[in-house]
């Protein structure tokens, strides 16, 4: 749970370095309509896309989640989080992540 409270999904990845869907897209050499499709599932993504991402959106190992957005946003739903776990998720939402 606390794993995946640090971590980013593609499209906030992208969003927080300031990068639009078609800019993004052609940094990774495919279509927008590819990328826009990795944002909201990206569990078939290959291991070069996943290295490549790394590196475009400058974060570190393991900050980006690979799967679906949804599946993200359900783990990281309030009901799902534990009492001990608000401290440590306030002090991740306060962070400023650059490019």
């Amino acid at each position: 749970m606390t794993e995946v409270m640090s971590m980013l999904t593609l499209e906030a990845a992208r969003v927080n370095c300031g990068l639009n869907l078609v800019d993004a897209a052609r940094l990774f050499g495919i279509h927008k309509d590819t990328l826009w499709r990795y944002e909201q599932d990206s569990t078939r993504v290959s291991r070069e896309f996943m290295i490549k991402a790394k590196e475009v959106y400058q974060q570190p190992q393991g900050r980006i989640f690979f799967g679906k957005k949804s599946e993200f946003f359900r783990i990281r739903s309030p009901e799902s989080i534990r009492r001990d776990d608000f401290n440590e998720f306030d002090s991740v939402t306060s962070k400023q992540f650059n490019c």
